[in-house]
């Protein structure tokens, strides 16, 4: 922040007693001058006599526009019918008394458009790779090259870019010195005027130029200029040109900038011709040797090369790199003492020959350094610059390698035997070969030190390659604006380490949701992409549970690590695991993609995970405790909410001391219902409401725990309740260095997910069969009770899991069907309890006698 003139500072004092642009002057701005209405309504305002005699520090003679400026900037007031000065002369233009400045435009959306001085960078126009700030005269001038996206600044004069001589030696005045001294450079766009019929004025432009470039480059700035290279006729200021012509017309003008601070100008045409080719001419050669090797990608505005780093892969190139790549392309050609827009030039047509629109790359090939594999054939095809790869996997695909052993010993070690855990990680690591984004999942393990969750992230880092891994913090994620510009085109985003979640999850929801994220690098224009991998997160304790959201708890499949192996016994098994990745790779692009899909959207109901993912919440959100500890499902049930901690008997009463209790900090009472009602329909499946009655407001179908109530289990009970019998050995062997079980459950992969007992009542079974021999794993994978098909959305848990409760309320509903629907689910859970019974002692003829009470 500078000082500018001292009446142009009260422009804020009384800026709101301005109008708005009234009709007559919007229709000179945007249709006689071709300013957009939003860069003129910005900008500009009508401002009547008195608002102008008091910004002009003497009396004005007419009402006018008002050129608001930016606030590092000086106004200036255009009257609608100019008036006489003491010297005679009737100034278009005026400005206050005292110091002046120069006049910034006003982004009519980027406030700090020029108080971001890394950002303004990345918009100036670039030649050589160098940043350039156009200088004019005239306010709309300025308005007229911001609003084409090339920064421009304006002097209310030409000799008004430096400080008056009776303030001591002449200085280039605050605003411009400030953007000289923060590294730019400048072109200098003054007016074209007819140097037959005003050579005077000619002169005096190019001497205040020369001037005013000769203490730019006092403060190391390269100064070019365009003054004078238009026709007058084509318009005198560049606003005019610019309307007539076209910004890429001025565009094309701005790339023959010159050396500028030359008093004398050649005219003529002569002086440019040269012998080279054109820029143009040489781009379009250039293009077509070079198609199948260079690449501009319009998504995030950047030069790719291919095969620059890895066989059949586009890798990106700075414009730099690519302008040294074209300048020894062009003296190859034999060209030589080249002007030094030449190269900048060829640059910028050369990327309207190879632009790319949007990236595609092709999603049904895995590229490796020896070729792409197509998925469903299994063919090694040979690389093409047409499959717009922009990743590989960081080895050979081997056709025969089917030993995965080691990895596979290790991953029943750390699931502790479990099946299902297991499959879940299988599935996981499969999802990010593929990208599979479109699952909205993200993988959160947990688990104390030394329990196996460091060793599964090296294990997918190694497996998709660690230049395809971004890691990060929620911290960093959510907080630095440049983070998410890390993921582009990464197949995996990586929390490694997370001791607590983040304040603010909304770009992490993004990124695991499928949604647009904005992108930002240093000195380059943001832009959009959709992330296209997966998301892994790991941490000691739970971090999610104080997201009230159901969409976390929908995207987040949270898998215990328990299996602590001694210190002494640990060992590096990222070399361990290396000879195996290639057949690890087999295994995995060889599972169904529909059993995949069904595994991680939790199709399949997998106990320890509903475990913990109930346990994190319970651990960090004070109202699933609450929840859990406090209340019953009771479908018949209704109890007061209560405004206050003193509301007798009500739930926000009970929860309050709760809280109290435990050292929680209570939820205020606005945000206590909505959070409970969600939590209890959406993650737990209870059918309850809220209702408003004449007495206030209440919940049906919970009510308060008593001591009558010591036979029903919490919550957590019946769900660790669930866990009986699922995974309780322990496998392991050389690669961990335990001592190995006896007892191994091989329960395989297979397309056939474990059923889910409780819908039977909702649907019609289609088979009774029981086939093969009379084991655990045939009775799960044989039983079909009906079709199957892919599930879009994990299931909500049941509603019947905590036992109802012996004492209803004195109040019940007196619709019976709720007496139904809850006779139904009762059967449904007894139905399950007794099936999972059935595997569990591989009775198959208790299964049957199942099968035959659900007909």
């Amino acid at each position: 922040m500078y000082s500018i003139s001292t009446l142009g500072t009260s422009i804020n004092s009384v800026g709101n007693n301005y109008s708005q642009l009234s009709e007559d002057h919007e229709y000179q701005i945007v249709a006689r001058r071709a300013i957009k209405t939003e860069w003129a309504q910005a900008s500009c305002q009508t401002c009547d006599i008195p608002k102008a005699s008091v910004m002009l520090g003497y009396e004005a003679k007419s009402a006018g526009i008002m050129l608001i400026s930016d606030e590092y900037g000086q106004w200036q007031f255009r009257p609608d019918n100019p008036w006489a000065s003491s010297d005679g002369k009737m100034p278009k233009y005026r400005t206050g008394k005292g110091e002046y400045d120069i006049f910034l435009a006003k982004h009519p959306e980027i406030k700090a458009y020029w108080a971001d001085l890394d950002a303004l960078k990345a918009r100036c126009f670039t030649i050589d790779g160098k940043p350039y700030l156009l200088i004019t005269e005239g306010g709309f001038k300025a308005i007229m090259g911001c609003q084409h996206d090339i920064p421009t600044v304006a002097g209310v004069g030409v000799t008004m870019f430096l400080t008056p001589k009776k303030k001591g030696e002449p200085d280039l005045v605050p605003g411009l010195k400030r953007l000289a001294e923060a590294g730019f450079n400048f072109i200098i766009a003054f007016d074209s005027d007819d140097p037959v019929k005003k050579p005077e004025t000619v002169k005096n432009v190019a001497r205040a130029e020369k001037r005013l470039t000769e203490h730019l480059k006092a403060c190391g700035c390269e100064v070019l200029s365009v003054t004078g290279k238009w026709n007058h006729e084509d318009g005198k200021g560049m606003d005019d040109f610019i309307q007539k012509n076209g910004i890429e017309a001025f565009r094309a003008i701005l790339m023959k900038a010159t050396e500028g601070g030359t008093e004398s100008r050649d005219t003529s045409d002569s002086r440019r011709k040269t012998k080279h080719p054109s820029a143009d001419a040489i781009a379009r050669e250039i293009a077509e040797d070079y198609r199948d090797r260079l690449k501009f990608n319009n998504t995030n505005l950047c030069w790719y090369r291919y095969e620059a780093d890895s066989p059949g892969i586009w890798s990106p190139e700075t414009d730099e790199y690519i302008e040294s790549v074209v300048y020894q392309i062009v003296k190859s050609k034999g060209l030589t003492d080249l002007p030094p827009a030449y190269i900048g030039a060829t640059v910028r047509f050369l990327r309207h020959n190879l632009i790319e629109r949007q990236w595609k790359s092709r999603t049904d090939l895995i590229p490796f350094t020896n070729g792409a594999l197509e998925i469903t054939t299994g063919k090694l095809l040979p690389h093409s610059p047409g499959y717009h790869f922009t990743w590989t996997l960081p080895r050979a695909h081997c056709t025969l390698a089917s030993d995965w052993q080691k990895i596979e010993d290790w991953m029943d070690f750390a699931t502790q035997g479990n099946q299902h855990i297991k499959n879940l990680l299988l599935a996981f690591c499969n999802a990010v070969l593929k990208g599979r984004a479109d699952l909205q999942k993200a993988l959160h393990l947990i688990g104390i030190g030394g329990s196996g969750k460091g060793s599964f992230c090296r294990l997918i880092i190694a497996l998709i390659g660690v230049e395809n891994t971004h890691s990060s913090t929620l911290d960093e994620w959510s907080g630095n604006r440049f983070e998410v510009a890390q993921a582009y085109e990464k197949r995996l985003l990586l929390f490694p380490d997370e001791d607590r979640g983040a304040r603010h999850l909304s770009k992490f929801k993004q990124v695991t949701g499928g949604d647009w994220l904005r992108a930002e690098e240093k000195n380059k224009k943001p832009f959009k992409f959709k992330f296209g991998g997966m998301v892994a997160v790991a941490s000691n304790f739970p971090i999610f549970g104080s997201d009230n959201s159901s969409g976390m708890a929908r995207r987040i499949i949270p898998v215990p690590f328990n299996a602590v192996v001694a210190a002494g016994s640990r060992r590096d098994l990222d070399s361990t695991f290396e000879p195996e990745l290639a057949a690890f790779t087999n295994y995995l692009l060889s599972l169904d993609d529909t059993w995949v899909e069904r595994t991680l959207r939790g199709v399949v109901e997998i106990p320890e995970i509903n475990l913990q993912g109930w346990e994190n919440k319970i651990r960090e959100d004070s109202i699933a405790g609450f929840l859990n500890d406090r209340l019953i499902y009771d479908p018949l049930g209704q109890t007061s909410i209560g405004d206050s901690a003193c509301a007798e008997g009500s739930l926000y009463q009970a929860y309050d001391l709760y809280c109290s209790d435990q050292g929680h900090k209570a939820q205020a009472v606005k945000n206590f219902s909505p959070n409970l009602v969600e939590l209890a329909s959406v993650i737990l499946g209870w059918q309850v409401e809220k209702i408003h009655t004449r007495v206030g407001k209440v919940i049906k179908g919970i009510r308060l725990r008593t001591k009558a109530d010591a036979h029903i289990p919490t919550y957590d009970y019946e769900l660790q309740s669930r866990c009986d019998g699922f995974g309780d050995g322990s496998v392991t062997d050389s690669v961990t260095g335990q001592n190995p079980c006896s007892v191994k459950d091989v329960t395989g992969v297979t397309d056939k997910p474990l059923i889910q007992v409780e819908k039977i009542i909702d649907g019609n079974p289609t088979s009774d069969r029981i086939d093969g021999v009379a084991h655990k794993e045939n009775i799960q994978g044989d039983i079909d009770f009906y079709p199957s098909h892919p599930s879009p959305e994990p299931e909500p848990l049941p509603a019947v899991n905590p036992d109802p409760s012996p004492n209803p309320s004195p109040n019940p509903s007196p619709n019976p069907s709720q007496l139904q629907n809850y006779a139904n689910q009762r059967r449904a859970k007894e139905l399950a309890d007794d099936m999972r019974e059935a595997i569990a002692d591989c009775d198959r003829e208790k299964a049957k006698e199942v099968m035959d009470r659900v007909k």
